[in-house]
């Protein structure tokens, strides 16, 4: 059984200053690079902070220990685990793509909790392992609230992810002279800048062959952006191939915008999405803040405390 006080550990790599993913990590703040599992781990460090919860971010292991990402880091703690330093390991979701990699370490039994990020990333993985179905908790990250000044925003920004060529080129035909709009590439702008676009635009046209979970599209809802997704259906990663309605926004409903599957979908419902109202702000802070995320993370170690 486990302390009723909780102190968690977060890690993201090794608790030591002599490894390469402590030098990676200082070059990624040295050119304030933001990566998925880095903005995994802020969500769980303020929504901690907020409810107060004791907590360490990579300078030790704990009864209760979270590694977020990093196989190395994973194999450290499996480590740590066997020589009784830790009493619950939960990881994820940032560890492997497909349970089937890094010699399948995420089978590893002394392996807990395993957290990932929507519910197509579940049925993928017991599609493969199905006695992994107990152990998976489907646990979204949350996003900063952002409280906006700006009511006079106007257009349409295009985020393009590894989108087909020609989709683009019939969306912006379709738009034509309708609506102002810019066009932004994915691994071509910093972080700060799609914030500050997020400020002027009042709709996101989001096209991306598939997200486990979607942070930038949370990011435009916690802004208060509605969302036009491109969904084309599945999911493709070295030779495997997944389905699901969703695949392209997890989170996304009628309360933040809508999705699109081609060019001619795009053409036939613009109009329906511009004139149409949505919440997105008010979906985000209910369902996807820091702290909705660090609670259902309370939530499950109390679950794991009662069955233990």
């Amino acid at each position: 059984m486990l302390k009723n006080k909780m102190n968690i550990s977060l890690l993201t790599r090794k608790p030591t200053i002599f490894s390469i993913d402590y030098a990676k990590e200082k070059i990624r703040n040295l050119f304030n690079k933001k990566t998925g599992p880095i903005a995994v781990l802020e969500s769980m460090e303020r929504g901690l902070s907020e409810m107060k919860i004791e907590f360490s971010t990579n300078k030790k292991v704990s009864a209760i220990t979270y590694v977020i990402s990093g196989i190395n880091t994973l194999k450290y703690a499996l480590e740590q685990k066997k020589k009784g330093l830790i009493k619950l390991l939960i990881v994820g979701p940032a560890i492997v793509v497909l349970p089937d990699e890094a010699d399948k370490i995420i089978l590893d039994g002394n392996i807990d909790i395993i957290i990932l990020p929507s519910q197509w990333n579940k049925d993928l993985y017991c599609s493969k392992y199905p006695q992994l179905e107990k152990k998976i908790a489907i646990l979204p990250a949350g996003v900063k609230n952002v409280e906006e000044e700006n009511l006079n925003k106007n257009g349409l920004l295009i985020y393009n992810k590894n989108s087909d060529e020609i989709l683009l080129k019939q969306i912006i035909e379709v738009i034509g002279n309708k609506i102002p709009y810019k066009i932004i590439n994915y691994g071509h702008f910093k972080q700060k800048k799609y914030y500050e676009l997020l400020s002027n635009y009042k709709y996101l046209v989001y096209l991306s062959p598939s997200e486990s979970q979607g942070i930038a599209l949370q990011e435009a809802w916690t802004r208060g952006v509605p969302t036009f997704v491109w969904n084309r259906g599945y999911w493709e990663y070295k030779g495997n191939k997944w389905f699901d309605p969703k695949i392209s926004a997890p989170y996304l409903n009628e309360k933040c915008g809508m999705f699109f599957k081609d060019g001619e979908d795009f053409k036939n419902k613009l109009n329906t999405f511009l004139e149409s109202r949505f919440e997105p702000k008010k979906y985000c802070l209910e369902k996807l803040s820091d702290k909705v995320f660090a609670h259902n993370l309370l939530n499950l170690i109390t679950n794991y405390e009662k069955q233990h």
